[in-house]
């Protein structure tokens, strides 16, 4: 079977996107035969750039299963290699040529990392992917404190619920973890609520993270002001998400932080009802312009704080604007924020966030 002019070009794959793996079933022209790999599962080839590489096949990664299931491992390189196949540190597995196939039956709880190796004269690659075996957990009651989404106890600290009923198991992943559903990020469970405390995290960091819900469904907190989207995102220009966009909402002294090559902007507000200081956190020294007062100021000090009264705020701009006569110059700008959860303070009535 020949794919032409490439795989590419045949199934109209955008250039930003890698591919890793082709599907495959086959069926005949009646539909009365079909072919598939062992258990009625599509086959999969792997596809390689031109440079060397090996590939896992299977499993995918992040996988979730129970202790007695049996794991089928399958890694492919473009090249005939001494391939080596590892649980941890420990060799399970060499073999010479263009794949290396193992069955594990994980019969022991726990965190594991499956590895393969390969080398072809002086080419070296490698891969790997993580596997989570489940270990029985009774149920831990929900603090009497928490509610359903983000709660904040310290600089370092939140707590996460969510409301899933139904399920059986929910891990949180994220930039905190390396998106890997760890013993560490497994969520308590309190009949239909998972719930989890997060520590050793870094101050006026934004993380973003996702819920792994029974092995098999990502999702954002539902209570989450900003999310990524894997699906559309990628289909908005670079140029448009060139601006990075840090948001500070867990206090009453709220920032908004834009960097973009042509200019950057400071949102800074406060929310509460005593006058407060609010660090800009300004991303260069120089002058910085007031857009709606139409000052300006001379930062030397990063990280110099400024004081607010209860509902002020202010926006300042690296570069002087003209503030435009909103009577007669009026549009609208649809501003569009990208998916997967961040932290941010949950909305609760007669609340500001």
């Amino acid at each position: 079977m020949e794919i032409g002019p490439s795989i590419r070009d045949y199934y109209g794959v955008p250039a930003h996107e890698n591919i890793t793996h082709l599907a495959f079933v086959f069926r005949s022209a009646d539909s009365s035969k079909e072919g598939k790999d062992d258990g009625g599962k599509d086959i999969f080839a792997a596809v390689f750039d031109d440079d060397y590489a090996v590939t896992i096949i299977q499993p995918d990664k992040n996988l979730v299963v129970i202790v007695g299931d049996t794991i089928p491992f399958e890694a492919a390189s473009n090249l005939t290699s001494d391939l080596s196949l590892f649980m941890g540190e420990t060799l399970i597995k060499s073999v010479n040529g263009t794949s290396i196939s193992y069955s594990f039956i994980m019969d022991v709880s726990g965190d594991y990392w499956f590895h393969v190796s390969a080398s072809s004269g002086d080419e070296q690659a490698a891969d790997s992917v993580f596997v989570h075996v489940l270990e029985t957990m009774s149920e831990v009651p929900l603090p009497d404190t928490l509610v359903d989404g983000i709660s904040y106890v310290n600089n370092e600290m939140v707590q996460l619920v969510l409301y899933a009923p139904g399920k059986e198991h929910v891990f949180v992943i994220g930039d905190f973890n390396n998106w890997t559903p760890g013993s560490g990020s497994r969520m308590n469970k309190d009949g239909s609520r998972f719930w989890i405390t997060l520590d050793g995290l870094e101050s006026g960091t934004e993380y973003a993270f996702q819920y792994l819900v029974d092995g098999v469904l990502n999702i954002a907190d539902p209570y989450s002001e900003k999310v990524l989207d894997p699906w559309n995102d990628k289909w908005i220009p670079e140029e448009i998400w060139s601006a990075l966009i840090n948001l500070k909402l867990s206090e009453a002294g709220k920032r908004i932080e834009i960097n973009h090559a042509s200019m950057d902007v400071r949102i800074i507000g406060n929310f509460g009802v005593e006058s407060l200081s609010v660090n800009p956190s300004f991303s260069k020294s120089g002058w910085w312009y007031g857009y709606f007062e139409g000052d300006s100021i001379d930062v030397s000090d990063l990280q110099e704080p400024i004081m607010l009264g209860p509902g002020e705020y202010r926006l300042f701009t690296s570069k002087r604007l003209i503030l435009p006569d909103i009577t007669t110059n009026c549009r609208y700008i649809p501003i569009r924020l990208k998916e997967c959860s961040t932290w941010s303070r949950r909305r609760t009535p007669g609340s500001l966030s």
